[in-house]
């Protein structure tokens, strides 16, 4: 997952298509890897984790879809 939240910023540079949305997406993805990665440092309620990672990656799907939409 990581590997492709990190080609995101470079195709929504090249795309001119960085707007609220896509910032907003991008914060909300990061905030759940945080989340993901504190329950697995402190408690590792592998439900917890495992709910954080599932937000992540749909929130990431969401993102990718809409990068494949302005792409096209």
């Amino acid at each position: 997952m990581p590997v492709l939240f990190d080609g995101r910023p470079v195709l929504v540079s090249v795309t001119h298509q960085a707007d609220v949305l896509v910032v907003t997406l991008a914060w909300i993805f990061g905030l759940f890897r945080v989340l993901q990665a504190l329950a697995h440092v402190t408690r590792n309620n592998v439900r917890l984790r495992g709910g954080c990672y599932g937000i992540g990656a749909l929130v990431l799907l969401i993102s990718a879809c809409l990068a494949q939409s302005w792409v096209y």
